[in-house]
């Protein structure tokens, strides 16, 4: 075979191996590109779906935020119409009739010691010495204090007993609006 034969072939050859090796590289191209493309596919759709995730939560969450913002302003007015209705409360029970006024004293006074010292309003001329003495509480000793606005504070040797008209007035606020917060929030 001469020299030029043998160029020739190794020519084709080479032609042969750079046409087969150029079709395995445009094959894998092809192949990445589709691979590539399916990968972008998915991924376009995995963002597209967080994103409505994403949407829907924070909808969710303004929706929730707007309820919560809704019933405190809900609970901030019944505490106001609350605190109104207790402060003419407080008034209604400061102008009680002398017998109305007396017989819940009586009630209050009850169960509470008979020694010691009776604090109540120095506007209170209702509960008196002959008053006490009846209830069989003659033992403790009036005093006037301008913190009350009605009631008694029983300051005894051993407990103080507080039934001031605006102390047991604050319980049954309080008592309601734990009770009004369990029903806008249950």
């Amino acid at each position: 075979m001469s020299v030029e034969a043998i160029v020739k072939k190794i020519a084709e050859e080479a032609e042969k191996e750079v046409s087969r090796i150029k079709k395995e590289a445009e094959e894998k191209a092809k192949a990445l590109l589709k691979e590539n493309e399916e990968k972008a596919g998915n991924l376009k759709k995995e963002i597209i779906e967080r994103g409505k995730e994403e949407a829907e939560e924070e909808r969710k969450r303004k929706i929730i935020e707007a309820n919560m913002e809704g019933k405190q302003e809900v609970l901030s007015e019944k505490r106001t119409i609350l605190g109104k209705l207790f402060a003419q409360s407080l008034g209604r029970l400061k102008k009680m009739e002398e017998k109305e006024y007396l017989g819940l004293i009586r009630s209050l006074l009850a169960d509470a010691p008979s020694e010691g010292e009776i604090v109540i309003s120095d506007q209170d001329k209702r509960i008196t010495g002959k008053f006490l003495q009846e209830m069989k509480k003659g033992d403790l000793k009036i005093s006037t204090g301008k913190e009350i606005r009605g009631g008694f504070i029983i300051k005894g040797p051993e407990v103080i007993v507080d039934c001031s008209f605006q102390t047991l007035l604050k319980v049954l606020e309080e008592d309601l609006e734990i009770r009004v917060a369990r029903i806008l929030f249950a």
